[in-house]
């Protein structure tokens, strides 16, 4: 499950004009009126799009977080044609961006930049403000004609780009650069979402004046790291300490005129030290709890996953012995110090640990799979693989897990779920020749009506992926 990190929108002029090359159907034409099915095909190419090139944190502690903020601020919202799908982008630029058909991506950048759910649920409420009002809708039906496979990628360009050299790229008067200039938002749009977005806050239950603060560390770092870094409605627009200024008049009317600065929650406060400890790189992760100043069981617990990454053993040993330090944190606490002791090969160790973890968290994933491994490498495969097929449901496109339990298959006998998991793992991590391989080796040795059915389902999402290699 975990993921090597890598930098996004390097590949994403050569994957524009890939995208470019899939035939249009007669559905994808032209978009001149611009329907509810067409905006839900257009997702579900963005959304594969998305996982298929660019690394995604999977961890249930961040994603239930961002999902419960998402839930909160979407009842406050008028009814909607979709359900929200939610997907955390690892990536430290400062951005989120609501995509068509109620695809949601938040970079763990933004997670870690904002001070409390008040502040990340503000971005997240300006984002859906501009699904409300079908701004990206609006400027698509104003755009040129063009199929919905290029106009996801010209999307990706668009969100994903502010200021950065990918985004730039995209526009060197390609038919790619032209489309993208005409879908970003206007400042009218950008107003618009800031003025519903704080409606939308207020009647979920957060201080409305989280938006201005948010905003506010949004534009120091551009400020400190130029506008690369953050989201284009804070560096295509003129007027950003104006729009700030308004909004905090807003705010404040809306809540009665107090001000108050919130605090964030020990949940907060959690998923950031994970996520810090987990996905950042590793020296600089490490650096940051030395000079921690905040709760001494975040300190202990960040500072042992950074020692591990960088094989300080003994060290890591030191600060992840004994319990747990704090009630808020035991369940993160036992599932990573058995992934500790899982890595050193102290199975018994790591399973005691992962245990917990579950009586806890059931629905924590990431311990279950853990505890898998453990299961398949004692020789308890029905167990791990039970385990396994758990996971799945909850994160169907993780190929660390479809390659795992492909290793347990296969060395169990069974050759067929064996290969076609080891294909599904290859699929998902877009390794197209690793791919052919195995699916390969699964058409030889499908020969029951239930191996033929699950060749014929691999088979389907393999014509859907591959065109985005």
């Amino acid at each position: 499950m975990p993921r090597p990190k890598c930098k996004p929108l390097c590949c994403l002029l050569l994957l524009v004009a890939l995208l470019g090359m899939v035939p249009a159907t007669p559905t994808q034409a032209v978009l001149g009126d611009f329907s509810i099915e067409d905006e839900a095909e257009l997702g579900r190419k963005f959304n594969v799009l998305m996982r298929s090139r660019f690394p995604l944190v999977y961890d249930p502690i961040v994603l239930e977080q961002v999902r419960d903020i998402l839930t909160r601020v979407r009842g406050t919202l008028p009814p909607q044609p979709f359900d929200i799908t939610v997907g955390v982008l690892r990536d430290d630029s400062v951005n989120a961006f609501a995509a068509p058909a109620g695809y949601v991506f938040v970079n763990s950048g933004l997670i870690l930049a904002m001070h409390s759910e008040d502040e990340l649920a503000a971005v997240l409420a300006h984002e859906m403000a501009h699904v409300t009002e079908r701004h990206l809708a609006s400027n698509i039906e104003r755009s040129k004609a063009i199929n919905l496979a290029t106009l996801a990628g010209v999307l990706a360009g668009v969100m994903l780009g502010g200021g950065s050299d990918a985004g730039e790229a995209l526009a060197m008067g390609s038919m790619a650069g032209g489309q993208a200039a005409a879908l970003k938002y206007s400042r009218d749009d950008e107003r618009e979402a800031d003025h519903l977005g704080l409606q939308y806050l207020s009647r979920a239950g957060y201080d409305p004046e989280g938006m201005a603060r948010a905003f506010e560390r949004i534009k120091e770092r551009q400020r400190l790291t130029g506008a690369g870094s953050v989201p284009a409605y804070m560096s295509t627009h003129p007027g950003v300490t104006e729009r700030i200024d308004y909004i905090r008049q807003v705010a404040r009317r809306l809540q009665g005129g107090e001000s108050r600065d919130v605090e964030p929650s020990p949940r907060y406060r959690k998923v950031q030290t994970l996520l810090r400890a987990r996905y950042t790189e590793a020296r600089s992760a490490w650096n940051f709890f030395q000079r921690y100043e905040g709760d001494p069981c975040l300190r202990r617990l960040g500072s042992g996953i950074a020692a591990a990454r960088l094989n300080r053993v003994d060290r890591a040993k030191e600060l992840l012995k004994g319990g747990p330090p704090c009630e808020e944190i035991s369940s993160l606490w036992h599932r990573e110090v058995g992934r500790f002791h899982f890595r050193l090969g102290q199975f018994d160790l790591a399973l005691s640990h992962l245990d917990k973890a579950l009586r806890k968290s059931p629905e924590d994933y990431m311990a279950l799979f853990f505890q898998a491994r453990i299961l398949g490498e004692k020789g308890r495969t029905s167990q791990a693989v039970e385990a396994l097929r758990k996971v799945l449901g909850y994160v169907p496109q993780d190929p660390e897990v479809h390659r795992t339990l492909g290793r347990i298959m296969g060395r169990s006998g069974d050759a067929f779920s064996g290969y076609l998991h080891y294909a599904y793992a290859a699929l998902y991590r877009n390794n197209k020749e690793r791919c052919s391989k195995y699916l390969d080796k699964v058409r030889e040795l499908a020969r029951t009506s239930p191996q033929k059915r699950k060749l014929g389902e691999f088979e389907e999402k393999y014509e859907v992926r591959k065109k985005y290699w």
